[in-house]
């Protein structure tokens, strides 16, 4: 919201005043008119052609800080704007809110929602976390995500290098409208850390619906990872009668 446009001086250079200071990360978009006069009563005519009263549109990005490991997020600051610096949020549809009808634990999560099918990638929510990675080894992700409603149409991805280049981490999680937890070993895709590390965490409205994340956590040397039963005895086919069997799990259990 505009809190106030003040005159630099030369009548052609104005000071657009936020009603509140802007200092989460991510994509700003701005537009002014065209209901907007010159001193002859014409209206803005941004494109230069002979149909008068079209306004301008631009955009700026306020730049991301970089959270320090271990991290969590619960979420539990009530607000996007509340969040950390470390997170930044581009839309280009649909909505991205702190709620607290759909949180997996405290009392708040991270809501990506579109009411509209638009039956095309191009339209998104992303949440975009900024970690330092430099010099760390045994880097784990895990977070809890449900279906609120909708298609399972979201993603988590990883870069390295500002963003430029994106490895794909996982896609179409979330399918149950009951949260699941989803864990990873980011040693295993081979990418060299650096002091800006972006997990990406998007939701598509190819479909209408809605995504909610909570508890998200990177982590090193930590056991985020389930037992699995790795023998059985007896197996096969064995003679009868059985009275019991016995199996082996990977770790302490």
């Amino acid at each position: 919201a505009v809190g106030g446009v003040t005159d630099l001086g030369d009548h052609r250079s104005f000071r657009i005043d936020l009603a509140s200071p802007q200092g989460l990360a991510g994509l700003y978009n701005l537009s002014v008119g065209p209901g907007v006069l010159d001193l002859a009563g014409n209206a803005m005519n941004q494109n230069g052609d002979a149909l008068q009263g079209d306004g301008y549109s631009g955009s700026f990005s306020v730049a991301a800080g970089v959270a320090s490991m271990p991290f969590t997020e619960d979420f539990e600051a009530g607000s996007v704007g509340a969040l950390g610096a470390y997170w930044a949020f581009v839309r280009t549809s649909g909505t991205i809110s702190v709620v607290t009808n759909n949180p997996h634990g405290g009392s708040y999560g991270l809501q990506m929602e579109d009411n509209a099918s638009h039956y095309s990638s191009t339209y998104y929510q992303e949440g975009i976390l900024h970690v330092n990675l430099l010099g760390q080894s045994g880097v784990t992700l895990d977070f809890w995500v449900k279906d609120s409603s909708g298609g399972p149409y979201d993603s988590v991805a990883v870069s390295v290098d500002g963003g430029t280049t994106w490895t794909n981490l996982a896609s179409s999680l979330g399918s149950s409208s009951s949260y699941q937890r989803y864990s990873y070993n980011l040693d295993a895709l081979g990418l060299t850390y650096s002091a800006d590390v972006q997990i990406m965490f998007l939701h598509a409205s190819y479909y209408s619906g809605a995504f909610t994340w909570d508890d998200i956590r990177v982590l090193t040397s930590a056991d985020v990872f389930g037992a699995a039963i790795t023998n059985q005895a007896p197996s096969g086919l064995v003679a009868g009668p059985v009275t019991n069997f016995v199996v082996t799990f990977n770790e302490v259990m």
